[in-house]
């Protein structure tokens, strides 16, 4: 029986890995380094203060580290002012509190980044558990943060679906126990990755919005 229903934030409930990337495109050149969308996607589900160093070093940016991470936050800080709600995901809310689940996210993203992106899109109430990258000791895809929020949920793997749009969420997800993992694709996955990590279905909105709801029906 479904009790409850874990999302990540980024790329599934808000459209900000296209921000992302521009960020991290943008920084990079500017720095002197060469961007990859293939680097840029090992990143996905990754907290910033673990996969900033590693990109810096990968990307081979020239200006050190420290400069680098502080570009990356203020261009961070005006870019984001344009983030935006997935289309589809309002309706995916409503369907499932009206169904009675409990809502939770697992993000890789800070807990204070996080509360804001919630607030600024006015659906931060929607959820009972919210567990962040930085009230975790291993990132994903280690399985400390759905564990985490399987316990705060006070439910069990068989009980759950999660919505993930990175290798590394649907790994976390897998490695916790977890069956029911959809990916989400958008312009910057890939759906054999997902699928090949362990998602059971890749469902690309708004499209499949309809065969969202059925699964969770």
């Amino acid at each position: 029986m479904l009790e409850a229903i874990i999302f990540d934030m980024d790329g599934v409930l808000v459209d900000s890995e296209k921000l992302y990337r521009t960020i991290f495109k943008s920084v990079t050149e500017e720095l002197g380094g060469v961007f990859k969308d293939e680097l840029f996607r090992s990143m996905m589900g990754i907290p910033e203060s673990k996969g900033l160093p590693v990109f810096h070093k990968k990307a081979g940016i020239k200006a050190p580290v420290h400069t680098f991470i502080e570009r990356f936050n203020e261009m961070k800080s005006r870019v984001f002012q344009s983030l935006e709600l997935n289309a589809g995901i309002h309706q995916i809310l409503e369907f499932s509190k009206d169904k009675g689940y409990k809502l939770a996210i697992a993000t890789s993203t800070s807990r204070s980044d996080t509360i804001s992106r919630l607030e600024s899109l006015s659906i931060l109430g929607y959820f009972d558990v919210i567990v962040c990258g930085d009230e975790v000791d291993n990132p994903k895809p280690s399985p400390d943060i759905y564990l985490k929020t399987l316990r705060e949920l006070n439910t069990e793997p068989g009980k759950v679906v999660v919505f993930e749009d990175s290798k590394n969420g649907v790994l976390s997800a897998r490695n916790a126990g977890i069956k029911r993992i959809f990916g989400v694709l958008h312009e910057w996955n890939d759906e054999r990755e997902l699928l090949e990590a362990g998602a059971l279905k890749v469902f690309k909105l708004p499209e499949d919005l309809s065969n969202i709801l059925e699964e969770l029906s």
